[in-house]
């Protein structure tokens, strides 16, 4: 089973659109230490 980067692109967004919706506090956390790095 060959999954390129291209197929898993929309279910890596969707699970983070889960996340995102799930976990507000997280991704708060997230953007904070994407801004730092």
């Amino acid at each position: 089973m060959n999954i390129s980067f291209s197929n898993l692109s929309p279910i890596a967004s969707l699970v983070f659109g889960i996340l995102i919706l799930a976990f507000p506090k997280f991704l708060n956390y997230l953007i904070a230490g994407y801004l730092i790095l």
